[in-house]
């Protein structure tokens, strides 16, 4: 007999959080989990491993649908349209977050992974790869948030980053879904690459000579006071001291 943990293709040993991830990657993938009677096996398998005790909550159930929906929808929410039925997405959803339907059929939500952000609990998880040298003098660029924003992070010229180090910007995150008018934090993870100047494209040698420029003769943008790091009513964040390394 096949168990639930042959289903996920994972060990008896392994972790909820591992359980979860091995659902959520199985049934995101529409060419291995194909029918919805396929899907349903996979769900209760997963729900026998993390909650046994809610099995019997499933058995008067007709039809398991799965719901893909992008992070973007997760966090904003809305009404989408699913078998010609309206399904209310409640901003701050959460993947295998369940909707029962009046016919007795529940719809399990999947979110895809996104491109640029990485999800944790409530906190988003942005990586930021800058040239060397803006890691020593400091530089200027645009986040493109969830809900469609336009993030300006400033960090300070003559504070410098390292490798790694993430910056901490508070009530930028997800939504708390219970109270979606409060938010996680976001966290930008500063990685750098080193300029070269003979494979570079022209735009890149055009920024760091701005950089260089801005760096040796304008030096009145070195003569900044450090201060805390300040969301202001124009989205800028402006940090002129070094963010806190919160590895």
């Amino acid at each position: 007999m096949i168990s639930s943990f042959d289903t996920l293709g994972i060990s008896s040993d392994s972790s909820i959080k591992a359980v979860k991830e091995a659902f959520i990657s199985q049934a995101l993938d529409t060419k291995k989990c194909q029918s919805d009677e396929s899907f349903k096996n996979l769900f209760l398998a997963y729900k026998k491993i993390v909650n046994p005790n809610t099995l019997n909550d499933y058995s008067e159930l007709h039809t398991f649908h799965r719901i893909i929906i992008d992070l973007e929808t997760a966090y904003t929410g809305g009404k989408i349209i699913f078998n010609g039925i309206d399904v209310e997405i409640l901003p701050g959803t959460e993947n295998c977050d369940e909707i029962i339907l009046e016919n007795k059929e529940i719809c399990v939500i999947l979110i895809q992974p996104h491109k640029y952000f990485q999800r944790v609990g409530n906190d988003l998880f942005y990586e930021k790869t800058i040239l060397k040298v803006e890691m020593l003098i400091g530089t200027v660029f645009t986040i493109k948030t969830l809900d469609g924003r336009d993030l300006v992070v400033t960090t300070g010229f003559g504070s410098p980053l390292n490798d790694s180090m993430k910056m901490f910007l508070p009530d930028e995150g997800f939504p708390i879904k219970s109270n979606p008018s409060v938010k996680g934090a976001l966290f930008v993870i500063f990685k750098h690459r080193i300029f070269q100047i003979f494979s570079a494209p022209a735009w890149e040698i055009g920024r760091a000579i701005q950089i260089a420029y801005n760096s040796f003769y304008k030096p009145k943008l070195l003569e900044r006071v450090p201060c805390q790091c300040d969301l202001n009513s124009q989205n800028q964040i402006d940090i002129h001291g070094p963010p806190n390394d919160l590895n």
